[in-house]
């Protein structure tokens, strides 16, 4: 009983004392024990999805986010080509405007990673594998569908380092200050707005109302969240 009550990692000690205390008073054999904590935590985990949080932070946040920060992970990239002189220019395009747009599109990338990642982080501690698996299947996806000679295939994973640190940070703490949060999100506003102008849509590109929506309420939930418990904000994960 010792050996199987170690194997069960996910309980907590005191759980797993009183799991272990009951199965010994039944005087279960070991493969009827084995069946009682697996059906046990297949239970809690299933009802951890009774819950909206998975929910939000899974099919609401990492599985749309991936294809869209995709997107803007090869966007950084070709304008980076575009300004070493490998790209082909865009017409009317000057050096000065790709270097803004590269600025401001660099801005949302680490900014809507980093906040998509602390809230997945944070909100779906114990869910987190599925986040995980939700953000990487439409990156193998895009990965083997990826044809562009230019450029390598990698470069549609840059969302994937700021995410992971996003992720990091929101599994270790438990939420951010106010003024941080305000400032952030209203730094990834006006740079979102810059995009608005004069952006150019093609027919594989989403519509921008729906990327700057996807994206942008991580960091605006983060403030909601802040300005309700003053003076930092407490995130119940």
């Amino acid at each position: 009983m010792a050996e199987l009550g170690a194997r069960y990692e996910k309980l907590t000690p005191r759980e797993r004392e009183v799991v272990l205390g009951d199965l010994a008073e039944a005087r279960a054999s070991l493969l009827h024990a084995v069946f009682q904590v697996l059906d046990l935590g297949v239970r809690r985990h299933a009802a951890l999805w009774l819950q909206w949080r998975p929910w939000l932070t899974g099919p609401g946040l990492a599985l749309p986010g991936s294809f869209l920060l995709m997107g803007v992970s090869l966007s950084v990239s070709q304008v980076c080509l575009q300004l070493v002189g490998s790209g082909t220019p865009q017409p009317g395009a000057t050096t000065s405007g790709s270097l803004t747009s590269l600025l401001t599109q660099i801005c949302l990338l680490l900014g809507w990673s980093w906040t998509g990642g602390f809230v997945v982080g944070c909100l779906s501690r114990r869910t987190l594998w599925a986040s995980i698996v939700l953000c990487f299947w439409p990156c193998l996806l895009c990965l083997s569908r990826f044809h562009l000679e230019s450029l390598s295939r990698m470069c549609l994973l840059w969302f994937l380092i700021p995410a992971g640190l996003g992720v990091h940070q929101g599994l270790r703490r438990s939420g951010i200050r106010l003024p941080a949060a305000l400032a952030m999100a209203t730094a990834l506003t006006l740079a979102m707005l810059l995009t608005w102008h004069g952006a150019a849509q093609r027919w594989w590109t989403p519509p921008s109302w729906l990327v700057n929506g996807v994206m942008s309420w991580p960091a605006w939930y983060l403030v909601a969240r802040a300005g309700s418990r003053r003076p930092k904000v407490e995130l119940v994960c």
